[in-house]
């Protein structure tokens, strides 16, 4: 079974609620760390999300990983290093971190853990 330890997501918060990361298929993933910049002015408010694959297409982001609405201020920083299980059922139905941003383009967003074959 081949592991890998890699970033699994790279990108800039979006102010709609969407799919970070869920597992490729025929893997399990687990979730070492969620790193969070504002690179912007002003403050911004930050939701997190793990949507769960039994949650099939329930609306909502699903259980909160992060504390509800919250604010990071100008060049300020949340690194939330607890662990989460992801898992792949099937190419419709796997686990997924959810998020969003109160404003576009300010809030960088790096997802690091390890993938590996089910």
């Amino acid at each position: 079974m081949a592991i890998q330890i890699k970033q699994i997501y790279k990108a800039q918060l979006r102010t709609t609620e969407a799919d970070l990361y869920g597992p490729g298929s025929a893997k399990a993933a687990i979730v070492k760390n969620i790193r969070l910049v504002n690179t912007g002015p002003a403050s911004v408010t930050v939701n997190l999300f793990v949507k769960r694959a039994d949650a099939g297409s329930a609306a909502g982001g699903g259980f909160r990983i992060a504390p509800k609405d919250l604010s990071l201020a100008p060049g300020a920083a949340f690194v939330d290093d607890s662990e989460i299980t992801l898992e792949y059922v099937s190419s419709t139905s796997r686990d997924w971190i959810r998020g969003l941003a109160s404003a576009v383009t300010t809030v960088d967003c790096v997802i690091s853990g390890i993938e590996r074959d089910v």
